[in-house]
């Protein structure tokens, strides 16, 4: 069975995804589809492979790890613990966009951190 782990959040949209731990049932019943609907396209093509190389026996396997591929996906993209993420929140007083990049910058930023653009800083 699966237990939920944390919430997590996207610190740039603040989008949050709860995380799980254990078996995961809806990998088991989707297989590839599930890892295609969380947007993991690596093991995707990985778990489809081994599917049509075991004849459908990692079908069966999958999903005793799946829930950990998906929190570890999601902490690699940048995704940050609910309670953490609070500590990041981004206000207007403190960041602007990048005009080349559109990206949050912090205001006193000289250099844009996402494509390395020169800034004017602003008081």
């Amino acid at each position: 069975m699966s237990r939920r782990a944390e919430l997590l959040v996207d610190p740039k949209t603040g989008v949050k995804e709860q995380s799980y731990v254990g078996f995961s049932w809806p990998n088991l019943f989707f297989g590839v589809f599930w890892f295609l609907y969380k947007r993991i396209w690596g093991w995707a093509v990985i778990s489809f492979l081994a599917s049509v190389v075991t004849s459908g026996i990692a079908w069966f396997i999958f999903p005793f790890f799946a829930n950990g591929l998906h929190r570890s996906h999601l902490k690699r993209a940048g995704w940050l613990p609910e309670v953490q993420a609070q500590a990041f929140t981004i206000n207007p007083d403190s960041h602007v966009l990048c005009p080349d990049c559109k990206e949050l910058v912090r205001k006193e930023a000289r250099v844009c951190k996402h494509c390395k653009a020169t800034l004017v800083p602003q008081a």
